[in-house]
């Protein structure tokens, strides 16, 4: 299988920005005196839209959610955002893969402004043709809606590659493939549940299934 476009997501794909994310979160928590929870917990925020995960994972109401993103951003885009680095072989994957000629995007659940920040800080924007995230008010922060304006903006055979059922759900319903990393925060189960079309176990493996289109067999 040879792809002519690959969408990736960013947070858990591109870049391991798990202990911003968490920071942010457990910081909004305690300004706002909500209840706490383990460390791992604040894991399940790292994908989907922020808004819609504090009402999800914290039970809270539209308009309380919607303080708790005020709160958390005023933390994460002075300092989480930085608690970031990408995944170690990503920014020279992504140089293979333009010098190949693959067209390059990122899809993401993350605030555009912020995705182009942190893909820009860490030398990642120049291999990438488009950024698609949601806005600030989240009024646009469906991982499909945006995997649907970078399929726009392509041309050819195209594949979504993340680490979250959200990227694999968002791929399937614009009629694309995706393929799971195992590295990020979803996991075997979540993608295997999701209906991933492959898995790639690590960065190398990633490398192998898009460079030649076989994977590395990492379902037993």
């Amino acid at each position: 299988m040879a792809w002519d476009t690959i969408l990736f997501d960013l947070d858990g794909t591109l870049t391991d920005s798990g202990p911003g994310i968490i920071n942010g979160v457990e910081y909004t928590v305690e300004q706002m005196g909500l209840p706490r929870h383990e460390r791992s917990f604040y894991r399940r925020f790292i994908g989907p839209p922020l808004q819609w995960s504090f009402q999800e994972f914290l039970g809270l109401e539209e308009d309380r959610a919607k303080e708790a993103v005020r709160t958390y951003r005023a933390y994460y885009t002075e300092t989480g955002i930085w608690e970031n680095a990408p995944y170690p072989g990503i920014e020279a994957l992504l140089a293979e893969l333009a010098a190949a000629g693959k067209v390059l995007m990122v899809a993401s659940a993350k605030p555009e402004v912020m995705a182009v920040r942190v893909l820009e800080h860490f030398g990642l924007m120049e291999h990438l043709r488009y950024v698609a995230g949601a806005s600030l008010n989240e009024a646009r922060d469906q991982k499909s809606e945006a995997i649907r304006r970078c399929l726009e903006r392509s041309a050819g055979r195209a594949v979504m590659v993340g680490d979250r059922l959200y990227d694999v759900r968002g791929a399937h319903e614009n009629g694309i493939g995706a393929i799971g990393v195992l590295y990020g925060y979803g996991g075997r189960q979540e993608l295997e549940e999701a209906g991933a079309d492959a898995l790639a176990e690590d960065v190398p493996a990633l490398r192998q299934l898009l460079l030649t289109g076989t994977e590395i067999n990492t379902k037993e």
